[in-house]
């Protein structure tokens, strides 16, 4: 008889597929999900963090990523087209959204 585990599984539809992630401090993580475990730990790979304001953009490359499941708000698919962003750096970023 196959013993199933309930509750460990609900990512499998994610596994070496790009996603995002938006963690609880309000980042946004774009990778390739490559493993997670039972409390829903996530490693990525390609990882990639994305902060995105009106029609401009930052991005922090971050490589191989582990984030601890309690800080996962949302996950799901996708792809992202941001050659209709214009790309700054982080301190550019940071300003801009402070004045708006």
């Amino acid at each position: 008889m196959k013993k199933e585990i309930i509750g460990c599984n609900d990512y499998e539809e994610y596994l070496d597929c790009n996603v995002t992630i938006l963690l609880y401090d309000g980042r946004y993580i774009f990778g390739i999900l490559r493993s997670f475990d039972q409390f829903y730990n996530l490693s990525l790979e390609q990882t990639v963090e994305r902060g995105f304001i009106n029609n401009i953009y930052y991005e922090k490359h971050l490589g191989m990523y582990i984030i601890r499941g309690e800080n996962v708000v949302l996950i799901g698919k996708t792809v992202v087209q941001i050659s209709k962003y214009k790309k700054v750096n982080e301190e550019e970023f940071k300003i801009m959204s402070n004045i708006k």
